[in-house]
């Protein structure tokens, strides 16, 4: 039996949803099973909402083939597993008065069998199979584009909305760049580095005192809780202590201007690409490893992107808020399985636009199964 065997079991709720208890008999009812961790250390599903007992909880769970696999992988020591609601095994191996036992723990192996789930074989958990896609022929092309442009404002406003009383556009764009350097597997470090080195303390400094400075606080978070920076998805040139490089030489000499919002959007790409070519040169001259082009895009698509967007909608401007959806529209697609997913569809992947409306469309919707709820397969339907 295989650890993915169980997490398929858990993502296709596939163990029986009612009658569901603990080791210790208390009732679980699953009210969301949270989201999957593909490709990043840290439990296996994030952001599930359990009821257990006459509580809700709101955490992670966790899932082993045994209890005791929690000891041999170390996660008692890894403060990623403190919010832990729920652990899932299929042999529970350990004392009810162990310390592991004292998060909430189903045994799986009450309610199927081991041939049941030597049957499921290795399925991925999850496929990224565009359910709808020799319908999407039918969706008309406005159509379609109205929904993009409507998921890209709501992804833009969400991502923003907690500047809503920044006054500092540079303390803004700080931040971004900062959380942008971590990508999704490595933000929370990253941020953590923000938290610790303000844009204040930051601006202050001379180039060498600010590339110190990042290096400095990025040690010590390392041998404070090493455990949180995570190499698991990541090629060897994206490792943590090489973005760390990067991000301290990228911020060593830039001065967080923002004059370029007032320029057009072919003027704004092209800025922005010309930059990240001169620090690029400048990692060179130091032995230290490029920017890719692709992590340029990267920055440029969650960090500047996003900027221009908080910007427009904190003067109000409706030209500077579609800015930002011309200067997506000007990267290059982004590369990942969701996007060669989509590519195998009749729709028309051109540029970083496409890829983060159709990105969304597929997390928001396909991956939930939400098609009902979802403008394209509600348009299929007929609804």
């Amino acid at each position: 039996m295989r650890e993915t065997q169980l997490h398929y079991l858990w993502e296709r709720m596939l163990l029986p949803s009612k009658n569901l208890h603990t080791t210790c008999n208390e009732k679980v009812h699953i009210l969301s099973r949270g989201v999957y961790n593909s490709n990043s250390g840290g439990p296996d599903f994030e952001e599930a909402r359990l009821k257990i007992g006459d509580i809700e909880w709101v955490g992670s769970v966790e899932i082993h083939v045994k209890s005791s696999d929690w000891l041999k992988h170390g996660h008692s020591a890894d403060p990623l597993y403190k919010n832990v609601i729920l652990h899932v095994v299929f042999t529970h191996d350990l004392p009810e008065d162990h310390e592991v036992s004292s998060i909430p723990t189903i045994r799986v192996s009450e309610y199927v069998s081991e041939k049941f789930i030597a049957l499921l074989g290795d399925k991925p958990v999850f496929s990224k199979e565009i359910l709808c896609k020799h319908s999407l022929k039918f969706v008309s092309p406005i159509e379609l584009e109205f929904f993009k442009e409507e998921l890209l404002f709501s992804r833009l406003l969400l991502k923003t909305s907690r500047f809503s009383e920044w006054n500092s556009p540079h303390e803004v764009l700080y931040t971004l760049i900062c959380e942008a350097f971590g990508r999704k597997v490595n933000k929370l470090p990253f941020q953590e580095i923000h938290r610790k080195v303000s844009y204040d303390e930051l601006r202050v400094l001379s180039s060498a005192e600010r590339f110190l400075k990042i290096r400095e606080q990025a040690d010590a978070e390392n041998k404070l809780i090493g455990a949180i920076w995570k190499r698991k998805g990541h090629y060897p040139k994206g490792f943590p202590f090489i973005r760390i490089v990067q991000f301290s030489a990228f911020i060593s000499d830039y001065d967080f201007n923002y004059h370029y919002v007032f320029l057009s959007p072919e003027d704004i790409y092209t800025y922005l690409i010309q930059m990240f070519r001169r620090k690029s040169m400048f990692l060179l001259k130091l032995g230290l490893s490029p920017l890719s082009r692709e992590f340029a895009d990267n920055i440029i698509v969650n960090a500047f992107v996003p900027f221009i967007f908080w910007f427009g909608q904190k003067k109000e401007s409706e030209d500077m808020v579609d800015k930002a959806f011309e200067v997506l529209r000007l990267v290059r697609p982004e590369k990942n399985s969701i996007v060669r997913s989509w590519k195998k569809t009749p729709v028309k992947i051109v540029n970083a636009f496409d890829t983060q409306a159709y990105l969304t469309i597929y997390n928001e919707y396909c991956k939930l199964k939400r098609c009902s709820e979802c403008r394209i397969g509600c348009n299929i339907l007929g609804k």
